[in-house]
């Protein structure tokens, strides 16, 4: 492993609350052991449907923060996956990105998905990139909550 990748992932781990670190150590230790040694392999296994969704999952918050651009192409086309847990992970990895390119599959994403944690998930990564489009979205769905 490269050591400036090493050395971002451990400040990831460091800017983390102190009730979180060792939480954050175990699920960057998971990424480590799938052979992960640079940005570029982040990527590949996080492509990778034979690798467990948890693992998956941890590489999504680990790209959101890191805060490559490069993660967003991939990001995207995991809001398409089979797997809620891995959309809903993707989806607020690009909010926490701040993608604006992520805004519209986002909007598809919180008005279209068939499960209810990835809308949310989609919504609150809307609501970290404050973007206006989002609004009418955002409010129609607020609108549909309130009893009539």
């Amino acid at each position: 492993m490269s050591n400036d990748f090493n050395a971002k992932l451990m400040a990831i781990i460091d800017q983390l609350d102190l009730n979180f670190r060792i939480q954050g150590q175990r699920d960057i230790k998971s990424v480590l052991q799938m052979g992960v040694s640079s940005y570029n392999d982040l990527l590949t296994v996080l492509q990778d449907q034979d690798v467990i969704t948890d693992v998956r999952a941890t590489i999504c918050w680990v790209l959101a923060r890191l805060g490559d651009e490069r993660a967003v192409p991939v990001l995207l086309l995991l809001l398409e996956d089979e797997i809620p847990d891995l959309r809903a992970a993707a989806a607020k990895s690009l909010g926490e990105l701040a993608s604006k390119q992520a805004v519209r599959p986002l909007i598809a994403t919180m008005l279209g998905d068939k499960d209810v944690e990835v809308r949310k998930s989609a919504a609150y990564a809307l609501g970290l990139l404050r973007d206006k489009r989002a609004v009418k979205p955002l409010i129609s769905i607020l609108t549909r909550l309130l009893p009539q």
